[in-house]
């Protein structure tokens, strides 16, 4: 009966204030977990948004790379094509420059008689070889630059890169 006697000496409104502070107690646990249960809510709602958002940017990204490895590939074969056709056309008939142009220089016609296609060649002479030669290879190397400028061009028109 200690215990019992122990009870009754202890004022009633300590009990009141004891039964008040395990309310409070009970309710900041609930309150706590509520709040908990919330965030975690939002958690799991922000973090589903995320991965259907980032779904959606990496389908886009994809489409977007295989549009531009497709742009890209016609340019590229629009390019080699534009080359080889420069190539091919290269080796045009020798030059000829007017024969008062460049005296002593170049070497003489050796046109046989005035008549047919010579007729209006008798005025001028051929270069030599190794000039001739070389403008070619500069018409070549001017031909094939201006083949990768428009390349370049088209590649940065067709990517959105200017109007």
């Amino acid at each position: 009966m200690p215990f019992l006697a122990l009870i009754r000496i202890v004022p009633s409104w300590c009990y009141w204030l004891l039964a008040l502070l395990a309310l409070c107690i009970a309710c900041e646990v609930h309150g706590r977990h509520a709040v908990q249960k919330e965030w975690d809510a939002d958690r799991a709602e922000i973090s589903r948004i995320s991965q259907i958002a980032r779904a959606t940017a990496t389908a886009r990204n994809e489409e977007i790379k295989i549009s531009q490895d497709n742009t890209n590939a016609r340019i590229t074969k629009d390019h080699a094509n534009e080359i080889a056709l420069v190539r091919s056309n290269s080796k045009p008939e020798r030059l000829r420059i007017a024969s008062n142009v460049c005296s002593g220089v170049a070497a003489a016609t050796k046109a046989e008689s005035a008549t047919g296609s010579d007729s209006g060649l008798a005025a001028t002479i051929l270069l030599p070889q190794q000039i001739n030669d070389d403008l070619q290879s500069l018409m070549i190397e001017a031909d094939t630059m201006l083949a990768g400028c428009r390349a370049a061009q088209e590649f940065i028109v067709s990517n959105g890169m200017a109007p």
